[in-house]
C-alpha cells in the first residue's frame, strides 16, 4: 500500500478525513486533520474527533482500501499459539539489553536473528505437538 496521499488535499491541516478501518473506534466518523507525522516506516495522522479530543491514526486507516480488509470468523493463528509467542518474545526481550545506547547497530541485527531462530524452533515444536 502506498504511503503517498490519495490526493493533494488529503493531508493539509484542516482537511476532513473519514476513519475507514472498521476495527478502529470511531469507524465511519469524519475527523479533522491537525498534523501529519511521517517516519521512515509509516505516516501517522493526528486528528480532532467530533468531540474535540485528539487521536493519532495510521494514514492507511483513512484510505478507502482500509474498508476492504477481510474479517474472518476463524483466526489464522490459534490464540494459545499467540499467547505462547508473546511469552517467548517477552522472555527474550527481558534477557537482552536492546537499548540503542547500549548495543551497537550490528549487534541489534544479531539479537533479532537470535530471536527469530528461537521463535522458529519453538513454533515448530508447537506445531509438532498439534
Amino acid at each position: 500500500m502506498s504511503l503517498q496521499p490519495a490526493d493533494d488535499n488529503a493531508h493539509r491541516k484542516g482537511a476532513r478525513l473519514i476513519v475507514r478501518y472498521r476495527h478502529r473506534p470511531h469507524y465511519g466518523e469524519s475527523v479533522e486533520l491537525l498534523r501529519r507525522d511521517a517516519s521512515s516506516s509509516s505516516v501517522r495522522l493526528v486528528v480532532r474527533l467530533p468531540d474535540g479530543s485528539p487521536l493519532t491514526l495510521q494514514d492507511w486507516m483513512t484510505r478507502p482500501e482500509a474498508e476492504l480488509f477481510p474479517t474472518v470468523l476463524q483466526p489464522a493463528i490459534a490464540p494459545r499459539v499467540l499467547a505462547h509467542l508473546h511469552d517467548i518474545v517477552s522472555d527474550f526481550l527481558l534477557s537482552v539489553d536492546t537499548r540503542p545506547s547500549r548495543v551497537p547497530r550490528l549487534v541489534h541485527g544479531s539479537v533479532l536473528l537470535r530471536l527469530l531462530v528461537s521463535l522458529m524452533c519453538r513454533l515448530s515444536t508447537l506445531r509438532r505437538r498439534g
